[in-house]
């Protein structure tokens, strides 16, 4: 968490074990660890997550249906208007085709963004996008994500960052958060 200046306020670092069902949904979650400013705060975590605290966004109902939709998603392909002017980048070490690209998430919202592919094979490699219009007391949310093969040859998110301005009344914070994903069985 950043203060107004941009100078780090809080560092938090959090380890799940996530396990997911045939159908893709999340069957268990547990917390290995988490540390608040270097100090373990696992056990205080751990009851604001069983508690339903803990961070996660209170949703406020349909505007929030369908805001986990991936562009890159083949199930969601009907939503997503791609479209490729020719631009040649690299990316993480990879020469790549940039597209555009709008994903409708819900009536209310859609993401724009690019996604970097795989020259050779049309593999994903990155996607960064934005919400339009962004929420209620948000003033900027980005979002990156980055894939890399894995040891089978499949092409899986290894790293997700997520950048955003918070805007409330009296209150401006700037926050960053880094997932990293590892462990794919």
């Amino acid at each position: 968490t950043y203060n107004t200046e941009g100078k780090l306020e809080k560092t938090e670092w959090r380890e799940f074990t996530l396990r997911y069902d045939s159908s893709g949904e999340i069957e268990s979650r547990r917390l290995i660890k988490a540390t608040e400013n270097g100090k373990d705060v696992t056990e205080k975590r751990r009851k604001e997550l069983e508690s339903g605290g803990g961070g996660r966004p209170s949703g406020t109902g349909q505007d929030q249906e369908g805001m986990d939709k991936q562009p890159l998603d083949p199930g969601v392909q009907s939503d997503v208007s791609p479209s490729y002017r020719g631009r040649i980048s690299w990316r993480n070490g990879i020469k790549c085709e940039v597209w555009d690209f709008e994903i409708k998430f819900n009536d209310k919202y859609r993401g724009v963004g690019q996604a970097w592919l795989d020259a050779d094979s049309g593999e994903a490699v990155s996607v960064e996008y934005y919400i339009d219009p962004q929420f209620p007391f948000v003033d900027e949310m980005n979002f990156r994500m980055d894939y890399t093969p894995d040891s089978g040859g499949r092409r899986l998110m290894n790293r997700f960052d997520m950048d955003a301005v918070v805007n409330m009344i009296i209150m401006k914070k700037n926050f960053r958060v880094t997932t990293n994903f590892s462990d794919y069985r």
